[in-house]
Parts: C-alpha cells; structure tokens; sequence
C-alpha cells in the first residue's frame, strides 16, 4: 500500500497537509475539518462505518473524529484502507500491519501518521489548558528543561504532546504520563519538532529508532 500524491489530496474541498520525515520514513497527513459536517461525512464513507461510529460513541464529536480519520485515511491511502485494533486499543493497518500508523485529533484538525517503523502521533492546539495542568504531565526538571528554550504555554503544549505520542508508541496502557515517560527537552528530536508549532497547532511525532 503506498500513499497517494499528498498535493493533489483534497477531502470536501479541504486540502491535506502533508509533512513528511524522510530520514524516519514517516510521513504525517493533517486536514482541516472545521469546514467538514458530520453529514458530508455519512453521504461518502460506507453506512458500516457510519453504523460503528454511532454505536461505539455516544459523543457526537468522537463520532464526527472517527468518521473524519477514516476519510484521511482512505484520501491518503485508497478506499480499501482499514483501521483495526490491538487488544490494547493501538490500531494498525487491516491489509499492511507491517505500515504502522498512529491516529490523533484536536478541534479542527484530524492526522495519521503512517511509518515503516513504530510511531506515536500527536497533535495538540495552543492554550492555556496545558499550562494550568503542567504539574500532572512534566516533571519540575522537565519543566525547566522546556523553558530555557521556549515561552511557558508552548513548553507545556509540547510538554503534553510529546508524551501523548510517547504514551501511543509505548503501548502499555496505564502507563503514568508523568513518572512513567521522560523527555529529554535537549535532543534534536523534540527540538527539531518544536519548530514546527504554529500558531495553530503542535504536531509532535515519536519513532523507535
């Protein structure tokens, strides 16, 4: 299964962001979905989808985020593109397990990542919520790690993605975000990763090497 040619891949009118890791061989694809409804959704994606989506989440948001991750997928991938699931709750690719994938989404966004090798995907939007709860995610010697290299609600943001992705790449469920994963703020990967923070959005991606 290969990807198709990320600029020419529009859903509803929306166009995919395509941010690719060749030195990793992963390849994370975003789309907006503020412009997208729930209707546009369930008139193109197969009624089985549509059926699992509204019998395995009550919220209506969840519901919307299933639907619109599985029509990236298929923009990207083909329409006999997959999502299953591990017992742990990890997914991976139905007709290519050997192609990892992680899934992630915030307001207005949803994004894959798709990777010959293990990969956590998150993606997170700036405010301030990440800020107030640092204390539960990002040790104090963390913390002042973030700082020396960016302002206090980016640091927190990318605080809390970089272990999101790191909790999906690990696979244990359970594991503490903030005893059980570490960050080291002074390795090329994160630093390298901040830079692509915006405005927006973070987009934090973590690969086994």
């Amino acid at each position: 299964m290969q990807a198709l040619n990320s600029d020419s891949i529009f859903v509803l009118g929306e166009r995919v962001n395509h941010f690719k890791f060749s030195q990793h061989g992963a390849d994370v694809y975003l789309l907006p979905t503020s412009q997208i409804s729930f209707e546009d959704l369930k008139q193109l994606l197969p009624e089985t989808l549509v059926s699992v989506a509204l019998s395995r989440f009550k919220s209506s948001q969840r519901q919307f985020e299933f639907l619109a991750v599985r029509m990236l997928l298929r923009a990207v991938c083909g329409e006999a593109a997959q999502i299953v699931y591990y017992p742990t709750g990890r997914p991976y690719l139905y007709d290519n397990p050997q192609r990892y994938i992680s899934i992630s989404h915030t307001d207005g966004f949803v994004a894959i990542a798709l990777s010959g090798k293990d990969v956590g995907l998150d993606i997170e939007l700036l405010s301030n919520r990440q800020l107030r709860l640092r204390q539960r995610f990002m040790s104090d010697e963390e913390w002042q790690q973030a700082l020396q290299l960016l302002q206090p609600e980016v640091a927190a943001a990318i605080g809390w993605s970089a272990k999101e992705a790191l909790y999906k790449l690990v696979d244990v469920p359970g594991t503490d975000l903030l005893e059980g994963l570490a960050c080291e703020w002074g390795s090329e990967q994160l630093l390298r990763d901040a830079q692509h923070q915006n405005e927006v959005y973070i987009k934090m991606v973590i690969m086994k090497l």
